[in-house]
């Protein structure tokens, strides 16, 4: 459920999310070991626009899929 809600405000999320949101963003994820330190320095490092950042955090969630009920 959570996925499709992600896909369905991607775009808007892409066009209106700011450098520091990202940043925050994917510092929590790597808490939550959603991201790796990997997936976190490539989506920080290699997009060089903030627009390029938000399409890659947001795709990088989506391919990860829904949550198991095991880690939660």
């Amino acid at each position: 459920m959570a996925d499709n809600i992600l896909r369905s405000k991607r775009k808007q999320f892409i066009i209106s999310v700011g450098e520091g949101t990202i940043n925050g963003l994917l510092d929590e994820l790597l808490e939550k070991k959603v991201l790796n330190q990997e997936e976190m320095e490539r989506i920080k490092f290699v997009n060089a626009t903030v627009m390029d950042k938000a399409r890659a955090l947001c795709d990088t969630v989506i391919r990860k899929g829904p949550q198991n009920e095991d880690d939660i």
